[in-house]
């Protein structure tokens, strides 16, 4: 089969998309990936065909303006922004899309592409297919994933109609883009947003951090986390760990881990100090990943427990060697913090993140609290808390019961059953 993924956002909403596309290659598949700008030339590092679609998120989230965006709690101006920049080059994005798609036997998006996905079944006849990497489904069982704070109203009803109130909203946003695309693909303008209910769709992440919704959709699957493999990490430049970080790590005791990821941190500096403090006060050693922010530029005078990793490196063979994280509460680095057994301190930002810190607070392998409100003081109160045994305990049942999933080939197996089945409709 050919396969064509549309992907958009962070390296963690597009890394499960090269996991599964790498294995579908392994099979015989031939698999294109339509991508955003700043992602293209690291999904060719890892031997699958790219389309740009000419966006560049990255730039916007490590920007001087995109970080205090996001750091003052005005999530909703950020991708406003982020929207009005995909609306400047909306052609090269369904140019990009059409490209991938064409001669395809299947589609399969992120979340974030399903509606062109959609769209361009309706144009093409190729069925499409939604990865879901957060349950953005309507569900009687909890509210929205993308509330800034995320619960259970106790009433089905409520729980759903927060959902379906911010998907609405979300369709709304982009409906001049999606305009835009059935025009140049001839296809009738869609007057109200599909019933997500009919899409066939896989759920990217785990039934033990997320079980499986009582109102789960009967085309719906959960499979869990993609994992990239030894071999995909390799091509990727990030198979080995740095000489440096691996003779710190066996310097000592288990680190905490802090993986920034797009948390916008406005000052290293001061930032780094407030690590040191509160590592020294705790009495452990702290591991920095630096993300996007500009904390290795600040790293040349710390103190010998904490280490500062300047470059990417295999979540998979560090984070088994720490004993807990304080992270963003991306999808991405939740599912690795948690496949490591480590409890964490969920210090989300926007998006679905206070979602994947309630979840871990709710399993009782951490704790959460919105990134603006983070403080050397509520940071030490909080991993003191974590480092607790009964927190460690959980995280690491947790973690035994992940690792033995394999989503990446139960997706592959999905999938080959999908395909290729020529349609004009969702069937």
């Amino acid at each position: 089969m050919r396969i064509a993924f549309l992907s958009a956002g962070t390296r963690g909403d597009v890394q499960p998309m090269i996991a599964i596309g790498d294995e579908l290659v392994r099979r015989g598949h031939e698999v294109v990936v339509a991508v955003n700008s700043d992602l293209a030339p690291w999904v060719r590092r890892a031997g699958l065909e790219a389309f740009s679609t000419g966006t560049d998120i990255g730039r916007f989230l490590s920007s001087e303006e995109g970080r205090a965006m996001l750091a003052r709690g005005r999530a909703m101006t950020a991708i406003r922004r982020i929207a009005a920049d995909e609306r400047r080059v909306n052609g090269e994005i369904t140019e990009a899309c059409r490209a991938a798609a064409e001669g395809a036997d299947l589609i399969l998006t992120t979340l974030t592409m399903g509606l062109r996905g959609f769209y361009l079944e309706e144009a093409l006849g190729i069925p499409s297919r939604i990865l879901y990497s957060f349950p953005i489904q309507p569900t009687g069982d909890f509210t929205s994933s993308i509330m800034p704070r995320v619960r259970d109203f106790g009433v089905p009803w409520a729980n759903r109609a927060s959902s379906r109130v911010l998907n609405q909203l979300y369709w709304r946003q982009n409906k001049a883009n999606l305009d835009e695309l059935c025009d140049a693909m001839g296809v009738p303008r869609v007057r109200r947003l599909p019933r997500q209910e009919d899409w066939p769709a896989l759920h990217l992440y785990s039934r033990h951090v997320v079980p499986v919704p009582s109102d789960l959709p009967s085309r719906h699957e959960l499979v869990g986390w993609p994992v990239l493999g030894p071999a995909l990490r390799e091509r990727l430049g990030e198979g080995v760990v740095d000489a440096g970080l691996d003779a710190w790590l066996d310097a000592g005791t288990p680190p905490v881990y802090f993986g920034f990821g797009s948390i916008p941190v406005l000052s290293p500096e001061e930032t780094l100090r407030g690590l040191a403090e509160v590592t020294a006060r705790l009495g452990v050693r702290g591991l920095v990943g630096v993300g996007w922010s500009e904390l290795g530029r600040f790293a040349g005078d710390l103190p010998e427990h904490l280490y500062v990793a300047r470059s990417d490196f295999d979540h998979d063979r560090v984070l088994p060697r720490c004993r807990a994280a304080v992270h963003h509460g991306g999808a991405g680095t939740t599912a690795s913090a948690l496949r490591a057994g480590l409890p964490a301190v969920v210090a989300s930002v926007y998006a679905d993140q206070p979602f994947w810190g309630w979840r871990v607070e709710r399993l009782g392998a951490g704790v959460t609290l919105p990134f603006r409100r983070l403080t050397p003081d509520r940071l030490h109160r909080a991993l003191g808390r974590v480092l607790d045994p009964a927190y460690r305990d959980r995280a690491r049942a947790l973690g035994d019961a992940l690792r033995e999933e394999d989503a990446v080939a139960l997706t592959a197996d999905l999938v080959e059953r999908w395909g290729p089945v020529r349609t004009s409709t969702h069937s």
